[in-house]
């Protein structure tokens, strides 16, 4: 017989027959037969065994799901461990992080205008600062990341991340988007690119 047992509590999780079970009239399936009153008997007992070893089975899954995923989460955080980036400097992850895209291309819904949507969270500085503490402390030390600003007027308001980007972009030169909300000639509504941030800054307010 089979036993499975659970590794921290050692309780008896299942108990199987070391056989797969089988039916007891396999000659009767795909036949029109009449089963006979003792084949009859062996079918109300296999469905009885069946009905019985089913309802064990619905009782314990629960417990074998959590199980599952509490093994699958823990061997992720392990193989995370093992990854080969975990081994890269702070220095060179910098550089790498500074050859990333700046954010999700896009184009403006109202005109021809394409560039990287800056504040996008799933592409672009914000995502590198989810995935790690030390790619966190490491995407928000790289200036030329925050060096790309792309912010559209009479949408909502993106001041706090505009003020951001232009803390954490240090003294690179600025690749900065503004664009209106209305729809506007592709002429009147080039993106800007600013040399100096400290001027622009002051000229803000």
């Amino acid at each position: 017989m089979a036993r499975l047992f659970c590794s921290e509590c050692k309780a008896q999780l299942m108990h199987l027959g070391s056989r797969e079970r089988v039916s007891p009239v396999p000659e009767l399936f795909g036949t029109n037969k009449v089963p006979s009153s003792t084949e009859a008997d062996a079918i109300k007992r296999c469905l009885v065994d069946d009905e019985n070893e089913l309802q064990y089975l619905e009782s314990i899954l629960p417990k074998l799901t959590a199980r599952r995923d509490h093994l699958k989460s823990l061997a992720d955080g392990h193989r995370a461990l093992l990854s080969p980036a975990r081994r890269l400097f702070p220095e060179l992850l910098s550089e790498i992080f500074a050859r990333c895209p700046k954010g999700d291309p896009s184009r403006h819904p109202r005109t021809s205008i394409e560039g990287p949507d800056s504040f996008n969270p799933h592409n672009g500085p914000l995502l590198l600062t989810q995935i790690s503490r030390s790619w966190r402390q490491t995407a928000i030390a790289t200036p030329e990341l925050w060096s790309t600003i792309r912010f559209t007027f009479g949408l909502h308001s993106k001041l706090n991340l505009v003020n951001l980007w232009l803390e954490r972009s240090g003294d690179c030169d600025l690749t900065i988007a503004i664009l209106d909300s209305d729809a506007v000639p592709e002429s009147q509504s080039q993106p800007c690119n600013i040399e100096y941030r400290r001027a622009i800054a002051t000229d803000g307010g």
